[in-house]
């Protein structure tokens, strides 16, 4: 027998991919999981072998908002009817964050053809675009908050700045978002300064990992974030920020024994030809306190003559 007909050598392959590959069986329970599934997810292998997709332990969700490790789970489907399925969905990071991912969903076969599990592959999306690149998006670890990783306001204040410039000089628009985490001090005397800083931290990422790599995202004061998005229209803005809340919605840290969840606020505008840095982000932080004022965990788009309200 040669020694690529050796089953040890397949699963030696298939276990080092950099790509996530899980198995499960008709019942449902996880059979396998390889290093790139620990790679993009955090969980290792010994945190859901043996377990059931249904537990939910990743929690991805697709754009129809449904668990998808649930009857309508495009891996249990296809383990029932055999029709290999891919989707564009988010799954949840051991640390609680969300992670945009595309996956497939393939039938496992015996030899008799009898479907006898599903295996699913994934690999995590990037969204690029040719944008100019300010050099507050690549800013030194000095520069960095110490809690989310993100720019101080210093830099993201140059960063509108240089976008602003950029405009003036070829006409390449953008948007800002100006983003408040809700009720964040309720949240610290309930759980504490500890608990704020990790959901801080779960929030900043599930931000960065849901806003395009041409995006920037920095703080904007000591209670609020500022997203600066390149070729982005009013109407593109409008559906970028409900993604956003919804991304930040599904993330969540456990807390002795209980799942912490937190809701945005936000407030954006569209660049103008008359717009100074200041000018633009004062539109947006207006946006975002009509958005308070509302009832938060909403976003206020500032159109040419009047906000709209992005309802949750």
């Amino acid at each position: 027998m040669s020694e690529f007909q050796n089953p040890a050598i397949f699963r030696s392959v298939l276990d080092s991919l950099h790509t996530g590959v899980y198995l499960v069986d008709r019942e449902g329970t996880i059979v396998f999981w390889n290093d790139g599934a620990e790679r993009i997810t955090g969980y290792l292998r010994e945190d859901v072998v043996g377990r059931y997709c249904r537990d939910k332990i990743l929690a991805h969700d697709g754009e129809c908002e449904a668990g998808l490790c649930s009857a309508l789970c495009p891996l249990a489907r296809t383990a029932v009817d055999g029709k290999i399925r891919e989707a564009a969905v988010e799954m949840r990071h051991r640390a609680g964050h969300r992670i945009p991912v595309w996956l497939r969903a393939v039938p496992i076969r015996d030899e008799s053809g009898v479907i006898v599990g599903a295996a699913e592959s994934f690999d995590e999306r990037v969204f690029a675009r040719e944008v100019v690149h300010c050099e507050s998006e690549r800013p030194v670890h000095t520069c960095l908050d110490e809690v989310t990783g993100l720019a101080l306001e210093e830099h993201t204040h140059s960063c509108v700045k240089e976008h602003i410039a950029a405009f003036a000089k070829e006409s390449i628009p953008f948007s800002v978002l100006c983003i408040e985490i809700d009720r964040l001090e309720q949240f610290r005397t309930t759980y504490g300064w500890e608990a704020v800083v990790s959901i801080l931290r779960v929030v900043c990422q599930t931000l960065k990992d849901t806003l395009r790599t041409s995006d920037f995202l920095g703080h904007w004061n000591q209670r609020r974030f500022l997203a600066v998005l390149p070729w982005c229209s009013t109407s593109e803005l409008s559906e970028a920020a409900e993604h956003l809340r919804k991304m930040v919605g599904y993330s969540g840290i456990r807390w002795w024994g209980d799942q912490l969840h937190v809701t945005l606020s936000m407030g954006g505008a569209t660049v103008r030809q008359t717009d100074t840095a200041e000018s633009l982000v004062q539109r947006a932080e207006n946006a975002l306190k009509e958005s308070l004022q509302e009832r938060g965990t909403c976003a206020v788009i500032t159109l040419e003559r009047k906000p709209k309200l992005v309802e949750v």
